[in-house]
């Protein structure tokens, strides 16, 4: 009883995430269209990200918008510190993902709990020292940081994220290491 009493606080938690990311996407949305037209949507979301999880995979597309977000950005030539603000914003939403899906982890029976929550550590320690990187001027909010960020998230769903997937919907299809 208390662990669906936990379940139950951490899906409504998780509902209100959502809400907050439908604000926030259809306000992308109309951002969007009163945008130049030429500055098109550089990483799309495809139907392959599903995860089947509503929740993850909303939390997904927000990350995908907030990568475009800083890509517009950077096609509208924005400084340095709105640039660090959308960045703070991905990766401070990317973090809250994480606990998410940790969520989810501690109430499966999901194998790799351990390694997916290292890689987890692994991407928050990375984009921590960017930050900082990009703070002292020895690196820069540019195109390659936009590709690792896409890249490293649509592996992580895909490889990964897959996986867990598939113990909370009950398909336990194995697993990518």
């Amino acid at each position: 009883r208390e662990q669906i009493f936990a379940l139950s606080a951490a899906l409504h938690h998780s509902e209100s995430i959502l809400l907050h990311a439908s604000q926030i996407l259809d306000a992308a949305a109309t951002d969007k269209d009163e945008a130049d037209t030429e500055l098109a949507e550089a990483f799309p979301w495809d139907s392959r990200y599903n995860t089947n999880i509503p929740v993850i995979d909303g939390q997904h597309k927000l990350l995908l918008s907030y990568i475009n977000k800083l890509h517009r950005g950077m096609q509208k030539g924005c400084d340095k510190k709105l640039l660090l603000e959308i960045l703070d914003d991905l990766t401070g939403y990317a973090f809250s993902h994480f606990a998410t899906e940790e969520l989810f982890f501690s109430r499966t029976p999901y194998p790799l709990t351990a390694r997916h929550i290292e890689v987890h550590q692994g991407f928050r320690k990375a984009v921590t020292e960017l930050r900082e990187a990009v703070l002292d001027d020895k690196a820069f909010i540019d195109i390659a940081l936009l590709e690792y960020l896409k890249t490293w998230l649509v592996d992580h769903i895909q490889q990964m994220d897959v996986g867990f997937a598939s113990y909370v919907t009950g398909t336990k299809a194995t697993p990518k290491q």
